[in-house]
């Protein structure tokens, strides 16, 4: 479920939908979609994001977070390292340990970048699931940029 909130009263550890800027290293969309020519572009596109951290009024710094089409496994060609799984994504051959489901869909968070985004008055799309602030603790913890 969503609802319309203002960015100021999200909270770390809130999902909410925002236009971000992908690494081209995340990229696994089909190359002639219009997703794949927006990252390889350099162009925001819409993702759900994390809040890790927020000030309430001028700036917040989030993550993104995917499901690769909804698939059971992260694909094979990303980089492990650069994703934290949420359960039910399966926590093989990762050195983490697991963060507790949102919403019983295979999931990971992205570890490459931290986002700045500056807080507007126009209203976003929360999630209503978010993840607990230990798991946003190691989240933050791992984050590589």
């Amino acid at each position: 479920m969503r609802s319309s909130v203002y960015m100021n009263t999200l909270n770390p550890g809130d999902l909410f939908y925002a236009n971000v800027v992908i690494d081209k290293a995340d990229l696994t969309a089909h190359p002639g979609s219009s997703t794949a020519r927006n990252i390889n572009e350099g162009k925001p596109v819409p993702r759900i994001c994390l809040v890790l951290y927020t000030d309430r009024s001028t700036t917040m710094q989030v993550t993104y977070v995917a499901t690769h089409g909804y698939k059971a496994v992260l694909p094979p060609e990303l980089d492990r390292t650069m994703w934290y799984p949420i359960s039910p994504a399966p926590l093989e051959n990762y050195d983490l340990p697991p963060l507790p489901p949102t919403n019983g869909t295979p999931q990971w968070v992205s570890l490459r970048y931290t986002h700045t985004i500056s807080i507007t008055w126009d209203p976003v799309e929360k999630r209503d699931e978010s993840l607990l602030p230990s798991a946003v603790a190691a989240i933050r913890s791992k984050m590589r940029g």
